[in-house]
C-alpha cells in the first residue's frame, strides 16, 4: 500500500481511494483512469489538479454523473478518449440535466453532457 506521493511515469500518485484505487494527478496534462464503477470519476481525479488536464482517456463504465465531471469541473479539456469506456444506464437527478429525473440510457451521450465547454 502506497501511504505517501510516488511517480509513475507521467502520473503522479498521491494517495490511495478508500476502494484501494489510485488518485492520479497529471504531470503532463494527459491522464488515464481506469473507472471502476459508474459515477465515481470525481474521486479519481485531484479537485486542484483539474485544471491541467487536457487530455483523458477512460476506460472501465462510466454514466451520465461522469460526463457531469467532464464539463463542469474539467475546464481546459481538449481531448477525450472513450474508446475502452462504456456508458451505462443511469436514472436520477445527478445527471447532465441537474435536478430532473431523468433516464440517460446505456452505450448514448447523455443530452448536454458537453454544452457550454
Amino acid at each position: 500500500m502506497i501511504d505517501h506521493a510516488s511517480d509513475v511515469g507521467d502520473t503522479h500518485i498521491s494517495g490511495i481511494l478508500p476502494d484501494n484505487t489510485f488518485e492520479l494527478v497529471a504531470a503532463d496534462s494527459s491522464v488515464s483512469v481506469l473507472v471502476s464503477q459508474p459515477g465515481t470519476l470525481a474521486n479519481y481525479l485531484v479537485a486542484d489538479s483539474r485544471d491541467s488536464i487536457k487530455q483523458l482517456t477512460i476506460s472501465g463504465t462510466i454514466d451520465a454523473r461522469d460526463f457531469v465531471t467532464m464539463r463542469d469541473s474539467l475546464d481546459n479539456l481538449a481531448v477525450l478518449d472513450l474508446s475502452a469506456a462504456v456508458v451505462a444506464e443511469y436514472y436520477g437527478d445527478g445527471g447532465t440535466r441537474r435536478n430532473y429525473d431523468s433516464i440517460y440510457p446505456a452505450n448514448e451521450l447523455p443530452c448536454v453532457c458537453f454544452l457550454c465547454m
